[in-house]
């Protein structure tokens, strides 16, 4: 029972004198303007809940299924038509307990009466009233926050002072002696100590003019005043800039003729020169009076311009971006698209918004679009270059790079690259055919990037490498030199591409096959550089000169041999010519000694010298001949070579 006022049986007076009069009156006053009528009604503790209005006028209700809503002020109570009553609990006396009810409403002005109903109940349902959900939620906290004011303050010796609402009349209201002054007053405090809402009141003087005859402090905090000092003064003097707006003449038309105004937006210039902007709800609260509420929307506001400005931008964005831009859905449909997009494929901007992806894709292309759809829908993003097709019926290609924007709106922008398209298919089948060329070549070619990598290697040297180009593309070329060697032909690359040492037109070094063969080469090679003359890598011919290097070491023995022989020929000439100058010598030695040791008798002691003179001659002699054979000898050998 917290939210209702219990009563003890002493103050069953102060119940049936004080109370319940008092809201009778605020209901006859409340239901004058409100759109929404509200009634008493008594029950006895335990008794069912009460039978709204419209059923004892509608059997066609009577079968539907009732709905409940709990609200912090009561309850708001439905049948499935969405007619709706609710009840806002007062108070609890005894076994007794009183309620405010209202009368049938709607929620919904779209409501049409079911067809099932007679006339009469078709008329009824005509005549119920329609009320938004925020003014009815408005509505019953107001109502229940006056309850519980006016009860709090019967309770309390049955006056009060209203602060600053009242504080210029300096007289304390008795709720017996000026009892619906009090009560409309209450029921504006509810409003004025709202912490979050701005409130000032307008009177209509004797002589036609609104004035301002009070706020509260959150009007104060957001109207950069006192409203103290303000109390008086004409409204269009206090707030110039509204009441040129013609604020003025809709607050006097809701003071005078009970009716209500709403702005979503209204600006307002201080002293100071801030402009501020701000939501307003006003309504009558009394005869000649009028409330205002109203909320500092600045913020608001200025994000929404700045939405405003950023959706603008955006769209003077894609109208003049010079690439084709489409917004399509998640079906593909195209929802906008811009002039780029129009001059690339020949159609009108009407015509495009007509269209859908597939309807600019050829058929020969279609599976690749879709392939790029899919992973932009899945993804969030795709990109690649697809081939469209013009309204002419020809046939171009575009680069496409599309992300979402949202869970159904998707954005592609398109730059037309068929020309591209076309240098680079051109390109490709130069490459094709210097790649032929390269790998009819019977001699190792390959590219080197800054890095040592390698770019290209043609056949001869996949060949002798023993791999397969994709394999090695990326490589290291270094991976393939013998450690040996390893670290000075990578130091002299990285130096040469420095350009910290000339290049070195022939150069041999070995390489290092995958089958661990160890193949010598002879290498010619040239800088490559891009059109600044930065150094962008090497390129490199090879040959294999494992053959040459076995013929050379052949023909460098045989040459060997060739000297030697000469040389010996030399000899042989020298010797021949040196035996036949020592026979002549020789000759006339032994000769002479033969002759000398005949003449000797057998006994002459000189015999024996004279032998060894022979000896020695005839070995001389065996020697001559030796010496001459040799001359021959080389001479056949030389004949031979």
């Amino acid at each position: 029972m917290s939210d209702r006022f219990e009563f003890g049986p002493e103050d069953n007076a102060l119940f049936h004198e004080e109370f319940i009069p008092s809201m009778e009156v605020f209901i006859k006053k409340f239901n004058g303007i409100s759109p929404v009528q509200f009634r008493i009604d008594y029950k006895k503790s335990g008794n069912e809940a009460i039978e709204p209005l419209f059923h004892e006028k509608c059997l066609y209700c009577k079968e539907q299924e009732i709905k409940t809503q709990i609200f912090s002020w009561g309850t708001l109570i439905s049948c499935s038509d969405s007619i709706h009553y609710c009840e806002i609990p007062v108070a609890v006396f005894k076994n007794s307990s009183f309620s405010l009810v209202s009368e049938s409403f709607k929620l919904n002005s779209n409501l049409y009466p079911p067809d099932c109903l007679d006339k009469k109940c078709s008329e009824f349902f005509m005549k119920i009233p329609v009320i938004s959900p925020k003014k009815l939620e408005t509505v019953c906290e107001l109502i229940f926050e006056h309850i519980r004011i006016s009860t709090r303050n019967i309770i309390f010796e049955h006056d009060t002072l209203l602060g600053d609402l009242t504080s210029s009349k300096n007289l304390p209201l008795i709720m017996r002696e000026e009892f619906e002054e009090f009560e409309i007053l209450k029921w504006t405090r509810a409003i004025f100590d709202n912490p979050l809402l701005g409130v000032y009141l307008l009177d209509i003087n004797e002589s036609g003019k609104l004035i301002f005859s009070g706020a509260n402090k959150t009007a104060d905090s957001l109207l950069n005043f006192s409203h103290r000092n303000k109390i008086g003064t004409e409204f269009k003097e206090l707030f110039p800039q509204m009441a040129q707006s013609g604020l003025e003449e809709e607050y006097i038309n809701c003071a005078l003729n009970a009716s209500s105004y709403y702005c979503d937006s209204i600006p307002h210039e201080t002293k100071e020169g801030v402009t501020s902007f701000f939501t307003i709800y006003a309504f009558q609260i009394s005869e000649n009076q009028v409330a205002v509420l109203f909320n500092d929307v600045s913020e608001k506001i200025e994000a929404i311009e700045q939405l405003r400005k950023s959706e603008e931008k955006f769209k003077s964005y894609i109208k003049n971006a010079p690439l084709g831009i489409f917004i399509s859905d998640v079906g593909g449909k195209y929802l906008e698209v811009n002039q780029a997009a129009c001059d690339m494929t020949g159609y009108s901007m009407d015509e495009l918004l007509e269209m859908s992806i597939p309807d600019v894709v050829p058929s020969d292309a279609m599976d690749g679009a879709v392939r790029h759809f899919e992973k932009l829908v899945t993804e969030g993003f795709s990109t690649g270059e697809l081939k469209y097709r013009k309204k002419s019926g020809e046939t171009g290609y575009w680069y496409v790079d599309a992300s979402r924007l949202s869970e159904d709106r998707y954005i592609g922008y398109t730059k037309d690259s068929t020309e591209r398209h076309f240098y680079e298919k051109q390109i490709e089948e130069e490459q094709n055919r210097s790649k032929a060329y390269l790998d009819i070549a019977g001699v190792i070619i390959v590219v080197l990037d800054i890095n040592g990598c390698i770019s290209m290697l043609n056949r001869k040297g996949c060949k002798i490498l023993k791999v397969e180009e994709a394999e090695v593309i990326g490589k290291s070329w270094f991976d393939f030199i013998p450690e040996a060697e390893k670290e000075k032909v990578s130091e002299t690359f990285h130096l040469l591409i420095k350009g910290e040492i000339e290049p070195v037109e022939y150069f041999e070094n070995e390489i290092l096959c995958t089958d661990g063969k160890i193949v010598p080469a002879a290498w010619y090679n040239a800088i490559l550089t891009d059109e600044n003359g930065v150094i962008t890598g090497t390129i490199s011919s090879g040959e294999d000169i494992s053959s040459r290097q076995f013929y050379e070491s052949e023909r460098r023995a045989l040459e060997e041999q060739l000297n030697q022989a000469v040389k010996m020929e030399s000899i042989g000439r020298l010797a021949g010519g040196v035996a036949h100058d020592f026979n002549n010598m020789l000759a006339p030695i032994i000769g002479y000694t033969q002759l000398l040791r005949d003449e000797l008798p057998m006994e002459s002691p000189v015999r024996d010298d004279l032998d060894q003179i022979l000896l020695a001659g005839g070995k001389a002699r065996d020697l001559n001949n030796f010496l001459h054979s040799q001359k021959n000898r080389t001479l056949n050998l030389s004949s031979m070579i």
